[in-house]
């Protein structure tokens, strides 16, 4: 007896969950350039009779109420003109996909139906949610083959916005090294400066020379051929 119960409660809270995960989920659809939101058409109830007199009623990414006469999570049903029998058409689901011809919108499939041609068949529907100028409209509601529905709807609630372009910027800043100098460098032959390198066939005379490195290092280095001398005073000696 417990563990009837204990079923009984596992079951009825499994098909809450169900229930919310109808709900709650997000239909939306992303391309790569268009981002569609078609929450604005769920709270709206579609009636259409097609050219048979067969009445469809659906909704967008929810549950029809009408519907749940037949089965509680039913998003489109059918009333036969002949039989007059109100069939599922497919559960409700929140899954859109992209439009198969690539135009703007987006489309819903409901899977699951009431089973057709002595069970082998479930009937399901595809809705074509397309982008448009007007009102919104259902444009047709066709069987393209057995027990498969498509319906055609058309609305500019179903045109998307534009995905926001992310700009990235790269700085990238090189430098070879520095070098001070405190008051001038001459030479009386020819010089040149590479890397903080300064190199002569002459000689350097010198009145303030400073550099990161040191004299003979790679970095900061003063090499010459000639003679190196400096012009900075020397210190007074000291008188006999």
């Amino acid at each position: 007896m417990y563990n009837t119960k204990l079923i009984l409660s596992l079951l009825v809270t499994l098909y809450a969950v169900i229930q919310v995960t109808i709900a709650d989920d997000n239909c939306f659809l992303t391309t790569s350039t268009q981002i569609y939101n078609f929450n604005v058409l769920k709270n709206q109830t579609f009636t259409f009779t097609d050219s048979g007199k067969n009445i469809y009623y659906f909704n967008i990414c929810g549950i029809n109420q009408r519907c749940t006469a037949v089965n509680p999570n039913s998003g489109a049903c059918q009333t036969g003109y002949e039989s007059q029998m109100l069939s599922n058409c497919g559960i409700a689901n929140q899954y859109v996909r992209p439009l198969a011809n690539g135009a703007a919108g987006g489309s819903l499939l409901y899977t699951g139906g009431t089973s057709c041609k002595s069970g082998t068949i479930s009937r399901s529907t595809t809705i074509e949610m397309v982008c448009s100028t007007g009102s919104t409209r259902v444009v047709s509601a066709v069987e393209t083959s057995t027990c498969k529905y498509v319906i055609t709807l058309d609305s500019p609630l179903a045109c998307g916005t534009p995905v926001p372009i992310t700009t990235t910027t790269t700085t990238t800043t090189s430098t070879t090294g520095s070098q001070t100098t405190g008051s001038q460098v001459t030479t009386t032959g020819g010089s040149t400066t590479d890397k903080n390198i300064i190199t002569t066939t002459g000689s350097i005379t010198n009145q303030a020379v400073s550099t990161t490195g040191s004299i003979g290092t790679s970095t900061g280095r003063i090499s010459t051929s000639g003679s190196l001398s400096s012009a900075t005073a020397q210190p007074p000696q000291q008188q006999e």
